[in-house]
């Protein structure tokens, strides 16, 4: 499928159901292009997401941490991926059957992309954690109990070559 052609099976779509697995613990694009196109969505309860208020489709209640911490509520429905085969066939019965909840669904998701997900919002948050690290007092404790390929500061290579040279590492690195 052609990347260009996304938006026209997304507005044909009446739900959107993404349920990637194993998943490597980043929030998914395509969940996000769901959410953004204003479609409910039946997605995986994956700890990425759990913050985001969904219904559980055994009760219909809201689920999420802390529940119902949306702009407007349940933005779609949550599946347990360990109950996936006993979840997903009412979760899609139930959208089917239900029109208003899927509008209202579908309302809620692109209240929460807006919210929380545009890029905007999502490069103001990077900045925010850039400086807040950025700000945040040095302390070499820390640092020695990281794993040794996490201490590397890039320059050890440039600094075993000048040693090897004959050469003083601290001259280089002085503004």
């Amino acid at each position: 499928m052609a990347l260009d052609a996304l938006p026209a099976y997304l507005a044909a779509a009446d739900v959107c159901i993404c349920l990637r697995w194993p998943a490597p613990r980043e929030t998914r694009a395509a969940w996000l292009g769901c959410l953004a196109a204003g479609k409910p969505t039946i997605a995986g309860d994956l700890v990425m997401a759990a913050d985001a208020p969904a219904l559980d489709p055994h009760d219909w209640t809201t689920v999420g941490d802390p529940p119902a911490s949306g702009p407007d509520g349940p933005a779609g429905v949550r599946i347990d991926v360990l109950a996936e085969d006993r979840s997903l066939a009412p979760a899609v019965a139930r959208l089917v059957a239900d029109a208003a909840l899927r509008a209202e669904l579908g309302v809620a998701a692109r209240r929460l992309w807006r919210a929380r997900f545009t890029i905007e919002r999502l490069a103001d948050g990077y900045a925010r954690v850039i400086d807040s690290a950025r700000l945040a007092p040095f302390d070499d404790r820390r640092l020695r109990r990281l794993p040794a390929h996490l201490r590397s500061d890039g320059t050890e290579r440039l600094q075993a070559t000048l040693a090897a040279l004959g050469l003083p590492a601290q001259d280089v690195f002085k503004p």
